[in-house]
C-alpha cells in the first residue's frame, strides 16, 4: 500500500517540484514505521468477498449451493478481480450471531465490496440472484440475476454473473444481451458465432465495430447496422441485417444445340444460393467457355436479373448460339525436317473437311489440342532432335471464316546415337546385356526407344529376384559431332524373397481360388514376369471388378510384403424368355448361372425349356482345379423329352469330361 502512495504521489510530484522533499519522507517514514499511508478508500481498492449462497425450494442438495460460491469466486479470480480466501470468508461469516452485517464483514476482511446471492430452484430451472453492496457506501447497491436451463449449464451462468460482477465495480456498462434482427433464411445461431460480443461483457465500441465487419464479410447481407438499447441491466446490442437476394429462379433461352441440364452444370450457381452479381457475370464466362469448346465461337450470351417476391431474384440467360466455328487451317512455323501434312498426321485435332458433318472433325478440343503439342514434341525428341520445343498454339478466330491454329516450332539440330555402354552392379556377361538394348540400332537418338530399354533391363534383374533394381540412363551431348552417348547405370539393390502375401477384399471368394492362380509364393525370389502373369491370371478369373497388386517392403532389406486388393463383382446370371412356334406353340426357357459358386470358383448352371410338345432340363456343374491340381473336372446331367404324333421319345442322360492345360 505504501508504493501505491509512492506512486500517486510522485505524479503530483511532477507537477509540482517543490514538494518533493516532504513526500518523499513522509513515504519513508510510513515504510520505515510499518504503518499504511493511504486513505481508507484506497487499501480497500476493488477487492469482492463472496458469500456463502442461501439455497431456496425443494430439490438444491448442501453441496450444490456450497459449489455456488467456490465456482464465482474461480470466475471473478480469472477476470483479474481480488477476492478474498473461500475458507477466510467463511470463517468469519460463522462467527456472528444474530445474522450476517455485510458492510461490518467487508470492512474487517479489508474488501471494498461484498457479493450476496441465493439460488432458486424452479423446476428443472436455477435462478441464480446477486446483490452487491459497497461497504463505503457510496456506490449502488446493484443487482444481477441469470437463469441457468439446468444444472449442469450453471458454471457457464455464474460466468457471466461474474462478468456483470466486474463490469459493476469498475464501472463498466454490461452487455445485457446480444439479438439479430431482419435474418429470415440466416439462422441466428450462424451470425452470432461470427460476434466477439457477448452476454455480460463489458460494452465495446472498437469490438462492435469488429462484429459489424465480421458479420458483412459473411456475404449473406447488403447491410448491416448495430443499435443498443438500454436494458434491465446494462444494454442490448442488435445488429439489424439486410439479407441478399436469393436466387429462386435460373431460365435459358435459346440454347438450341444445348442441353439446359449441361448448362446448368456448368453456370457454376445453383437455386436458392446468394445472389452476387459478380458470380453471375463469371458464370456467363464460364458458358461462353463451353459453348466454345463445343465449337460456337461467336455465341452471345446476356443475363437478366429481376425481382420475384419473398426477397428472391430471378437469372435469365439470353443466349444466342449462332453458327458452329469450325478449324479452317492448322500451321506450323519454324518446321524444316518435317512438312506440315507430316505433323498434321500426328494431331487429333484436325481441319474441318468435306466428312466434318459426320465425323465432327473441325472441332477445336483444347484438351485434345494440348495432347496433340506434347505428342509432336515427343515425335521430335524420337528422332534425334533432342532440343526441339514446340510452342504453345495460338488460336485467332476470324468472323466468318473460322478458327486459326498456329504452332511455333524450334527443331534444333539433329543428333545420331554416339557411344552406348552399361556399368554398375551387372549380374550376367556385360556383352550379353548389350545385345538386349535397342538404342545401340537406333541411327538417332530416340527417346522413347531409350525409355523401352531401361524398362526392360529392370525386368531382367527383377526376374532374378533384384525387386529393387534401379536402371539410370546418363546421356551426354556432344555438341561438335552431334551425337548422344548413352550409359545405363544399374544399381541392383539386394536379391529380394517374399516374406508374406495378403489378400483383403474377397468377401465370397476363398482365399485359395486366389492364391492358386499366384505365379509367386511366400519364401520364394522376387520375379516381375512371373508377379505380371499372376495379375492377369486374377483378372481372367472375371470374380473381380477391380485387382491391385502392392508391394511394400518387408521386416528387412531383402525381403518384400506383397498385398493383393481384390474388389469383387456379382458373378450370378438369371434369363428368361418367353417365345412362339407353330410346332411347339407357347416356350419358355429359363436358366440360373453362377460362375464363383460358393467362392470356391466352381460353375453351376442350371437350364429349363418347357413347350406344348417338349421339356428340357440341364444341370452343368464344372470344377476347374480338380483335386487341387490345374486339371478341370465337367459333369452334366440332362433330361429331355418329346412328344410325337406317333410315339414319345424320353431321354434321360450325362457327360463327363476332364481337361489337361496344354502349357502352349
Amino acid at each position: 500500500m505504501g508504493l501505491l502512495a509512492l506512486f500517486r504521489w510522485e505524479r503530483h510530484w511532477n507537477q509540482d517540484l517543490g514538494t518533493f522533499s516532504w513526500l518523499w519522507a513522509l513515504v519513508v517514514a510510513c515504510l520505515f514505521v510499518g504503518i499504511t499511508c493511504s486513505s481508507s478508500g484506497a487499501s480497500l481498492g476493488n477487492k469482492v468477498v463472496v458469500l456463502p449462497f442461501q439455497g431456496q425450494g425443494t430439490g438444491l442438495g448442501g453441496e450444490l449451493v456450497e459449489s455456488l460460491q467456490r465456482t464465482l469466486i474461480e470466475h471473478l479470480t480469472d477476470a483479474g478481480i481480488p477476492v478474498v480466501d473461500l475458507l477466510v470468508t467463511n470463517r468469519l461469516v460463522q462467527g456472528y450471531v444474530g445474522g450476517i452485517r455485510t458492510r461490518e464483514i467487508g470492512a474487517e476482511l479489508g474488501a471494498r465490496w461484498v457479493v450476496r446471492g441465493t439460488a432458486t430452484k424452479i423446476g428443472k430451472k436455477i435462478s441464480i440472484d446477486v446483490s452487491i453492496i459497497d461497504v463505503k457506501g457510496i456506490k449502488g447497491p446493484f443487482y444481477l440475476y441469470a437463469v441457468a436451463d439446468e444444472v449442469r449449464k450453471l458454471k457457464e451462468t455464474l460466468g457471466n454473473i461474474a462478468k456483470g460482477i466486474r463490469n459493476k465495480i469498475e464501472g463498466y456498462v454490461q452487455v445485457f444481451e446480444v439479438k439479430i434482427e431482419g435474418n429470415r433464411r440466416i439462422e441466428s445461431d450462424a451470425i452470432l458465432a461470427v460476434i466477439r460480443t457477448g452476454k455480460g461483457d463489458a460494452l465495446d465500441y472498437d469490438q462492435l465495430d469488429k462484429d459489424l465487419r465480421a458479420v458483412y464479410k459473411m456475404g449473406f447481407f447488403k447491410d448491416v447496422k448495430v443499435e443498443t438499447r438500454q436494458a434491465p441491466t446494462g444494454v442490448s446490442v442488435i445488429f439489424h441485417v439486410v439479407e441478399k437476394p436469393s436466387i429462386g429462379l435460373i431460365v435459358f433461352e435459346g440454347n438450341k444445340h444445348v442441353d439446359e441440364d449441361d448448362l446448368k452444370k456448368e453456370i457454376g450457381i445453383n437455386l436458392y444460393s446468394i445472389y452476387n452479381p459478380y458470380e453471375i457475370k463469371q458464370s456467363v464466362n464460364r458458358l461462353k467457355e463451353y459453348y466454345r469448346q463445343k465449337g460456337y465461337y461467336a455465341v452471345e450470351i446476356e443475363s437478366e436479373v429481376k425481382p420475384l417476391p419473398n426477397n428472391e431474384v430471378s437469372v435469365r440467360y439470353k443466349i444466342e448460339e449462332n453458327e458452329k466455328v469450325y478449324i479452317k487451317k492448322i500451321e506450323f512455323v519454324g518446321n524444316k525436317k518435317f512438312s506440315d501434312d507430316d505433323l498434321k498426321d500426328l494431331m487429333q485435332t484436325k481441319e474441318k473437311g468435306f466428312f466434318s458433318w459426320l465425323s465432327k472433325s473441325g472441332v477445336l478440343d483444347r484438351k485434345k489440342l494440348e495432347f496433340d503439342i506434347q505428342k509432336i514434341n515427343s515425335f521430335y525428341h524420337n528422332h534425334g532432335f533432342v532440343k526441339a520445343k514446340v510452342g504453345e498454339p495460338k488460336i485467332s478466330y476470324k468472323p466468318g471464316k473460322g478458327l486459326y491454329i498456329t504452332i511455333e516450332v524450334h527443331e534444333g539440330e539433329q543428333y545420331h546415337v554416339g557411344k552406348v555402354a552399361i556399368e554398375g552392379d551387372l549380374i550376367t556377361d556385360k556383352e550379353k546385356l548389350e545385345k538386349e538394348i535397342e538404342i545401340n540400332k537406333e541411327e538417332y537418338f530416340n527417346r522413347e526407344v531409350l525409355r523401352k530399354d531401361v524398362l526392360h533391363l529392370k525386368d531382367i534383374y527383377m526376374e532374378k529376384g533384384y525387386a529393387y533394381a534401379e536402371v539410370t540412363p546418363r546421356i551426354q551431348e556432344d555438341e561438335k559431332t552431334k551425337t548422344v552417348n548413352v550409359t545405363y547405370v544399374i544399381s541392383k539393390g539386394a536379391k529380394v524373397k517374399f516374406e508374406r502375401i495378403n489378400i483383403a477384399g474377397n468377401t465370397v471368394t476363398r482365399d485359395k481360388v486366389i492364391r492358386r492362380e499366384l505365379k509367386v509364393a511366400e519364401g520364394e525370389y522376387f520375379n516381375g514376369s512371373a508377379l505380371r502373369k499372376s495379375m492377369w491370371n486374377l483378372q481372367r478369373l472375371g470374380y473381380f471388378e477391380n485387382v491391385e497388386v502392392q508391394p511394400r517392403k518387408g521386416s528387412t532389406d531383402d525381403t518384400m510384403i506383397l498385398d493383393i486388393n481384390v474388389k469383387e463383382k456379382p458373378t450370378g446370371t438369371f434369363s428368361f424368355g418367353v417365345g412362339y412356334s407353330s410346332v411347339d406353340k407357347v416356350m419358355i426357357m429359363a436358366q440360373v448361372a453362377e460362375a464363383n459358386f460358393l467362392g470356391r470358383g466352381q460353375k453351376l448352371s442350371v437350364k429349363a425349356d418347357l413347350s406344348g410338345k417338349s421339356s428340357e432340363f440341364d444341370v452343368t456343374f464344372f470344377e476347374p482345379w480338380l483335386f487341387d491340381r490345374p486339371i478341370s473336372g465337367r459333369v452334366n446331367v440332362y433330361k429331355w423329352k418329346r412328344e410325337y404324333d406317333e410315339y414319345t421319345k424320353d431321354s434321360l442322360g450325362g457327360e463327363l469330361g476332364i481337361g489337361f492345360p496344354l502349357g502352349i
